[in-house]
């Protein structure tokens, strides 16, 4: 087994290289999705900048970094935003096709998957943002469970071949099938709290409970220490390719 260990983990280090042209979330992220009500159904969007602040009047307003998945961005009619993690308070400050730049109101975010819709207020002097309701993000929990499937499947084929591989692979698909929600509730439930904290708790309650459910499923097979590693090599890679592609 030790021989191939090195091609195993090549395999894992050539899945962990960030592609541009692949747009993929391994992780729930919070988010905003910003849809335009404009007036003229002529005048697009060219540009726009979401500033975040931590007082109510926005007086220390910066703009939102890009950084990996984090960003803002706008096409014609709507602006998106992912980040790691948001302040308190938002701007709006939007370029439009016309020449003509406006300004938001200073609103706030309640939920993890935070819809808006963008107005022009009746004065015309700068836009409203009002926000609805919240989207339940399943494309990263059904990504985090492909990739980890996929790394259990390169581990029965590469790694370990004496393996019961349809055994092995149904005990991964059936423990993600548990704990990606749990982990996709929590980050929900955090971010509404503001308490990011315990989505790292819960990332290493999880990283555990797997071991513990792949070492008693497979007990005649793997030892503790092997499903640790497992669990460890599974849940680090999901993670860490979420950090490079985004949604």
């Amino acid at each position: 087994m030790k021989k191939h260990i090195p091609s195993f983990l090549l395999v894992i280090a050539l899945l962990l290289i960030p592609i541009s042209t692949v747009h993929a979330d391994m992780g729930p992220k919070p988010e905003m999705t910003f849809e335009f009500q404009l007036p003229d159904q002529a005048v697009t969007i060219v540009s726009g900048i979401l500033y975040e602040c931590d007082q109510p009047d926005c007086s220390d307003a910066v703009p939102l970094e890009e950084m990996g998945p984090q960003r803002f961005e706008c096409d014609a009619r709507s602006c998106y935003s992912m980040a790691y993690g948001y302040r308190a308070f938002f701007q709006l400050d939007i370029t439009l096709s016309n020449g003509e730049s406006f300004k938001s109101n200073i609103f706030t975010k309640t939920v993890f998957a935070a819809n808006y819709i963008v107005t022009m207020a009746p004065e015309g002097d700068r836009l409203i943002v009002e926000e609805e309701g919240q989207d339940i993000p399943l494309l990263p929990l059904v990504l985090t469970l492909f990739i980890e499937l996929l790394l259990a499947f390169l581990y029965v084929v590469v790694v370990n071949k004496d393996i019961h591989r349809k055994r092995f692979l149904l005990g991964i698909l059936a423990i993600n099938l548990i704990t990606q929600p749990f982990f996709t509730y929590v980050s929900v439930v955090s971010e509404n709290m503001g308490m990011g904290i315990f989505c790292l708790f819960a990332e290493m309650a999880i990283f555990f409970v797997e071991a513990v459910f792949i070492y008693f499923y497979m007990k005649k097979e793997l030892s503790f220490g092997k499903a640790l590693i497992l669990s460890f090599v599974f849940n680090f890679a999901s993670f860490f390719i979420g950090l490079f592609l985004s949604v």
